[in-house]
């Protein structure tokens, strides 16, 4: 997958924020949007640290925020992701 393929999804706060972030790790790792749940884990999804990289600038360019590495050690869940892109929009961050 390419940092170039655009993201099917308009990034907007709330429900559509774990659309966009399904899509977007869908994306990056391969998988199905349907293959990447609410709670699902990311280790559980195979997801190697250089596609979490390409997940994080993905993330930073659909919700326009910044995702630094210590933010990345915590995404556990995709709920984790979500919960962080809602708080730094709800910020303004």
């Amino acid at each position: 997958m390419s940092l170039t393929e655009p993201i099917t999804h308009a990034a907007e706060p709330g429900a559509g924020t774990l659309t966009t972030v399904v899509d977007i790790i869908a994306t990056a790792s391969g998988l199905e949007p349907d293959e990447v749940g609410t709670d699902a884990r990311i280790a559980d999804l195979a997801i190697d640290s250089l596609s979490l990289v390409e997940i994080a600038v993905r993330l930073e360019d659909a919700f326009g925020v910044r995702i630094v590495d210590n933010d990345m050690d915590r995404f556990n869940t995709v709920s984790d992701i979500v919960a962080l892109i809602d708080e730094r929009t709800a910020d303004g961050a």
